[in-house]
Parts: C-alpha cells; structure tokens; sequence
C-alpha cells in the first residue's frame, strides 16, 4: 500500500488535482522523446523507451522531490524523413506545443519545470522554447539533454567509439530493457553502420547518408545487455546530478 501511495503522488497522470495543488513545492519533470527510424536491429519507439525507463529510474532516486509528466512520443524528426515508420512534427507546431504545456504547468502555481531530451532533433528547437520561456519570466524552464557529453565519453569507454544515431549505445540500452526488441545480440563489424560523409543532421539527412539508417562510429556494432544496463543507469546518475545543480534551490534536503 505504501509504494502504490508513493507512486500515485508522483505520476501527474495517477494524481487528482487537490494533491497535485499540495505538492506545488516539488519539481514537474517531462521527458521529450520521438517516434522515428532506428535503423534495422531497433524500435521505432527507442528514444521513447530510453526515456520512460529514465522516468522511472529517475523516480526511483529523486523520491517525492519530483512531479513525472507523460513521457511526449512525438518529437522533431525531419531528419530522419525517407524512412518508414518516422513521425515529425514542424519546428513552430513543436514550439507550440512545449509552451502550452509548460504554460499549463505555471498557471497552476509550480515556479520551475525541467524538460529532458533523449532525441537530438528535439535539442536546437527546445534552446528556442527555453529561452522565449525564461526571458524576462520569474518561472523557469529547465532543459537537459540525457545523452551528453559525460555519457559520449561513457560510450567510448564501453564500446570503443561515439555514434549519434542507433549504434551500439542505443541497441544495447533497449537490450537490457527488453532483448526480444533489437534484432541480434552480438557483435558485426560493417563500414556500412558508420556514415559515408560528413555532415549529417547539418547538411544532409540521415537517408543520404546511410542506407540503413545506423550512425555508429566505432568499429563495429556491438549489442550488449550488460553493457547497456550499466550505460543506462549512469545516464540516470548523471542526469540527477545536473538536475540537482540546475534546480538546487527546488530540491534542496528537508
């Protein structure tokens, strides 16, 4: 009984609105995610399965300190365009649509919001929304990108070398989240899991530069289950101790 009041108090979707006004101290938290090609071994929902296993990880560490909204499936990916399955919304529809709900979450009374990416074409949109946002505004809106830079450097240590788009970190994460969604485990070596120019996601889309869809720049693709459990709970260490430092004042002890 316990841990299912403790979890109805946290999911905005499980909480009637007199508790949700009773716990206007704490931090709304939305996770922005896509539904788009991942290549032929993965999901058309992987950066949204990464991202509800990162709520409830994130769940899990922060404790009452945080308010989880629905995780958003649908994000900007016209990068990824030619390819089945990939679902994009336009740059001004998504602005939009970030700012009404982020609207929605001040005018009940919460101060601070905090959006957390697992899609990189959501990233360059979201500094937009931030700042329209937060400029000259006392309430404030968070952004932070689930895969940065401490993480690049965590997947080199684990599988040698970066990817940007469905390479070994990602296949690995929804192994280890579910085996029976990725289509091998193992190891392949193929050039053709890395891109044959420069320039993608500034110049050209990921069609023109990879037929299969894959941007994985070590050597080889490798799918590990234990690999990809111990990259996605540091990105959920990492990701509380920014959020910790982005909104000390919100989730200070006591």
């Amino acid at each position: 009984m316990w841990m299912y009041h403790w979890r109805w108090q946290m999911l905005i979707k499980n909480t009637d609105f007199k508790r949700l006004a009773e716990s206007i101290d704490k931090l709304p938290v939305m996770f922005i995610a896509s539904i788009e090609q991942h290549g032929p071994f993965l999901p058309l929902g992987t950066d949204t399965l990464i991202a509800e296993a990162l709520s409830e990880r994130l769940e899990q560490r922060m404790g009452d300190k945080v308010i989880l909204l629905p995780t958003l499936p649908f994000g900007c990916s016209k990068e990824h365009k030619g390819f089945p399955g990939t679902i994009s919304l336009e740059c001004s529809t998504y602005i939009s649509l970030i700012k009404e709900i982020t609207s929605s979450i001040f005018d009940v009374g919460f101060d601070q919001m905090l959006v957390v990416s697992t899609h990189g074409g959501n990233n360059a949109v979201m500094r937009v929304i931030q700042n329209e946002c937060n400029y000259g505004n006392k309430k404030k809106l968070g952004f932070l990108v689930a895969f940065d830079e401490e993480v690049d450097k965590k997947c080199q240590e684990l599988f040698g070398g970066s990817e940007m788009h469905a390479g070994s970190s990602e296949s690995s994460i929804i192994a280890a989240l579910d085996p029976k969604n990725v289509g091998f485990i193992g190891t392949r070596s193929n050039p053709k899991f890395a891109p044959h120019q420069e320039g993608v996601f500034s110049l050209f889309s990921t069609k023109e530069i990879t037929r299969l869809g894959i941007l994985n720049f070590s050597p080889k693709l490798e799918i590990d289950p234990e690999k990809g459990k111990q990259l996605l709970e540091f990105i959920a260490d990492n990701l509380v101790q920014k959020l910790k430092k982005l909104t000390g004042r919100m989730l200070k002890d006591g």
